[in-house]
């Protein structure tokens, strides 16, 4: 375990591939340490803080009070409760497992048409500090637009934030989303010239409809259909990262040396939602707030100023970490190669058994992450691996439906269209499945690094 430590800064840190064995270790470092995670579904986007349960950043630690360490403690223990078991645990009986895999699949697999064109809404730029939400128009290639990914809590700022507006439907309206995140953006989207900016709680509508005698939101079910899309067709999206990064000198080695192990800290780099955009986004910019100044000598063109954000992109970050592994680099900067090799893994295409590495990866920083709703962990994986076949979580919300079940159900569908070859698999006392039925060292998920062994 020495790979797993707790920092200066109170946070878990792992630098290599953790598997955690048993129930009782993790227990432990619950119990010794503040662990912070994040909890908050995407699918409830009108909730507007997620500051609740964001680790300390590193420029402004302060010690916290015994309420706050035990509520960290009980998001911790919720996040993980009920994953240290085997299917054998939830099912009871190979039947019942292989039936609910069949009814998710059935109930819930969709395969998205890629060649439909997207229709979103825009917050278009009218000029100083006026916007209009536009109508919901079809995206087409010549549609440039910039999509923002972000954390709710933001840095705190002596600036003075203007007061934006939004022409909806004849008449102007206050900001829904952080007023810091759409200030910094904005002055990214007019540096690119870009007058369309795409932003979730700005650009959904947060409207609820009653169908079947149920509260829905439509426009939110579709773009958590096509949110891959959405980043991916994006011109390109801006990250306005919460850490203050306060540097001193003036190298570019000294900027990296001094920030990078910093700011990779941020609340932006370990939640579930934005490793989701990372891994979609086209091209990503991170601003982060520093009173650095390039100094008069010296070629510092890659290193953009945008008031008192310093501009970086994703690929910059890559080329410039060489302390850190390349596949952890990887995962943590969403890595379209990682991300294509998984989907390869898990149709099939390839079969290397060293490989399920890659594939564990991604499960483990979304462990990591802390998202515990598995509507939004189901479309995630989705996203992430662009997997062809896709479930449609809204219907996964059902406490019949377990995690792991889900994921694998995803997975298998994907590995085994057909549904007579899957029942080949369930028939088969020789099959892998009969032995992850009772698999028990792992969180759930114990079956990903053998799952070459499908055959």
């Amino acid at each position: 375990m020495e790979q797993l430590h707790i920092n200066q800064n109170r946070h878990l840190v792992c630098d290599e591939d953790v598997l955690f064995n048993t129930h009782e270790y993790l227990n432990s470092l619950v119990d010794k340490f503040e662990i912070s995670i994040n909890t908050q579904p995407r699918n409830n986007m009108n909730i507007q803080t997620e500051s609740s349960t964001n680790a300390p950043l590193a420029s402004n630690m302060k010690d916290s009070n015994m309420k706050e360490s035990k509520m960290k403690e009980n998001n911790m223990k919720d996040a993980l409760s009920g994953s240290w078991s085997s299917f054998k645990d939830w099912h009871h009986t190979k039947k019942a497992w292989f039936d609910s895999i069949e009814t998710i699949i059935e109930e819930t697999l969709v395969e998205p048409d890629k060649d439909q064109p997207l229709e979103l809404r825009f917050v278009k730029d009218l000029g100083s500090y006026n916007f209009e939400l536009t109508p919901p128009q079809k995206v087409s290639a010549s549609t440039k637009y910039i999509t923002i990914s972000y954390c709710w809590e933001q840095p705190a700022c002596a600036e003075e934030i203007p007061k934006y507006q939004i022409l909806v439907d004849g008449s102007y309206r206050d900001l829904q989303c952080p007023s810091h995140v759409f200030h910094r953006s904005v002055r990214f989207a007019r540096y690119k010239e870009c007058d369309l900016i795409w932003i979730d709680q700005e650009c959904i509508d947060q409207q609820l409809v009653c169908i079947d005698r149920q509260w829905i939101n439509k426009d939110l079910q579709y773009h958590l259909r096509v949110m891959d899309r959405v980043y991916s067709e994006s011109l390109c999206t801006v990250a306005p990262l919460s850490t203050n990064a306060f540097l001193k000198g003036h190298s570019v080695e000294h900027l990296w040396s001094t920030s990078f192990v910093h700011f990779r800290m941020d609340p932006w780099f370990r939640r579930a939602w934005t490793m989701n955009e990372r891994f979609c986004a086209r091209e990503v910019y991170l601003l982060l707030k520093t009173n650095w100044r390039p100094p008069s000598k010296g070629d510092y063109s890659n290193y953009e100023k945008l008031e008192d954000d310093l501009l970086i992109t994703l690929a910059k970050v890559k080329s410039a970490s060489d302390d850190i592994p390349s596949d952890r680099m990887s995962l943590l900067l969403g890595d379209k190669t990682l991300r294509d090799h998984a989907r390869k893994i898990i149709t099939g295409e390839i079969a290397d058994p060293e490989e399920w590495r890659m594939l564990y990866r991604i499960r483990l920083a979304m462990a990591m992450c802390g998202c515990k709703i598995t509507s939004d962990q189901v479309t995630i994986y989705g996203n992430i691996f662009k997997l062809p076949r896709r479930l449609d979580s809204n219907r996964l919300n059902d406490s019949k439906f377990w995690l792991p079940t889900c994921v694998f159900a995803l997975m298998l569908a994907n590995r085994f269209p057909e549904e007579e070859d899957r029942k080949r698999l369930y028939q088969d006392e020789e099959s892998v499945l009969q032995y992850w039925f009772s698999q028990e060292r792992e969180d759930g998920f114990g079956w990903i690094r053998d799952w070459h062994k499908l055959t």
